[in-house]
């Protein structure tokens, strides 16, 4: 069941991908180090990792979640694929949107330009999240705020803020029937007056009470 924090785990995913298009062993988009994270940033950490040249890339859930839409009928069931003697079935029993804050950190305006331009276009290319379960959340840009007023501090920031809509789901496992087969065994029949047996005469058959 996909919680904030997986959603906030396959953002930092798709970031550093767009970071490091080549791996993370290649060369960043900015040519220095990026550092793609949840959470808030500790100011020491923060303050540190920029006076090394380094950006900083924090991924925040805002406290703005709300439930969409519910889904608990039977027609909410989906069969997943499976292997054995036993399947799997989810249902989505609800859906909720949550505004998470992407801020990027850099001691220069231009990297900082640089790097958000980049990771803006990607994300907003993005409409499906894949999640750690299986499922999708759908992504869609809020807005975007620049903040320059730590200059004397070579801090320069820009907030990128996406809402996701990603499901809660409900998981069961059963039991797969893969084949059914029925022994019949011939028996004597009867009616109320007794056993039946039937006479097979050219084309008629001939019910005769014993």
């Amino acid at each position: 069941m996909a919680d904030v924090s997986e959603v906030g785990q396959a953002l930092v995913k798709i970031i550093t991908k767009v970071a490091y298009p080549n791996g993370i062993d290649q060369p960043s988009i900015a040519g220095c180090d990026i550092a793609v994270f949840q959470g808030w940033p500790e100011a020491s950490a923060l303050a540190a990792a920029l006076d090394a040249g380094r950006v900083q890339i924090s991924v925040f859930p805002r406290p703005d979640a709300r439930v969409t839409t519910v889904t608990a009928d039977e027609d909410g069931w989906y069969e997943q694929s499976h292997e054995g003697k036993t399947g799997t079935g989810i249902r989505e029993i609800r859906r909720q949107t949550r505004t998470f804050q992407l801020t990027g950190w850099a001691n220069r305006h231009d990297t900082r330009d640089g790097v958000a331009k980049v990771i803006d276009g990607a994300l907003a290319a993005t409409s499906r999240l894949r999640l750690a379960d299986g499922t999708e959340g759908v992504m869609t840009y809020v807005n975007s705020v620049q903040e320059d007023g730590w200059q004397k501090q070579r801090i320069y920031r820009r907030d990128l803020f996406y809402a996701v809509n990603y499901p809660t789901v409900q998981a069961q496992t059963y039991a797969v029937i893969r084949h059914v087969q029925t022994n019949v065994t011939a028996g004597p029949a009867f009616d109320m007056q007794g056993p039946v047996k039937t006479v097979i005469t050219n084309e008629k058959k001939i019910r005769v009470g014993t």
